[in-house]
């Protein structure tokens, strides 16, 4: 489902990637303190991980595409039934400030140069052991 008018990206890493920079990041450090984002180094959108995603389940997607405007009122009626509930709404108005935002990128640039990191998953690799990890649990 695509939401709005233009695709939304994001930026992504596989856990092995992220827990390799961790541990870069706790071995000695030449840099001056800094704030760091780790990523792949690539941005995606939603329609593409759909489609790796789907050719990793040897099925078909169809993109819906969804006017945000229509989901105001959902959010609404999701968190008035949360009320009558012990667990908050699974969607809500703050999820779709969320949802219209254009991207959640990063740029890993400062990261890969003061670290010399490069990640070793790409999209389809990491997506595929992370299906392969939900399928193996049951979870799919």
């Amino acid at each position: 489902m695509q939401i709005g008018k233009t695709p939304k990206l994001l930026s992504l890493i596989y856990v092995a990637d992220l827990v390799q920079s961790m541990m870069e990041i706790c071995g000695p450090c030449t840099s001056q303190k800094k704030i760091y984002f780790v990523t792949d180094g690539k941005s995606y959108s939603w329609e593409e991980i759909a489609k790796s995603a789907a050719e990793k389940m040897n099925t078909s997607i169809k993109i819906l595409k969804v006017n945000e405007s229509v989901l105001v009122p959902i959010a609404i009626i999701f968190e008035i039934l949360a009320m009558f509930s012990s667990k908050p709404a699974l969607f809500d108005r703050q999820r779709m400030i969320d949802i219209k935002q254009s991207c959640w990128t990063a740029s890993p640039e400062n990261f890969f140069r003061d670290f010399d990191f490069k990640p070793k998953f790409e999209l389809a690799a990491g997506l595929a052991c992370t299906l392969d990890w939900y399928l193996q649990k049951k979870w799919l």
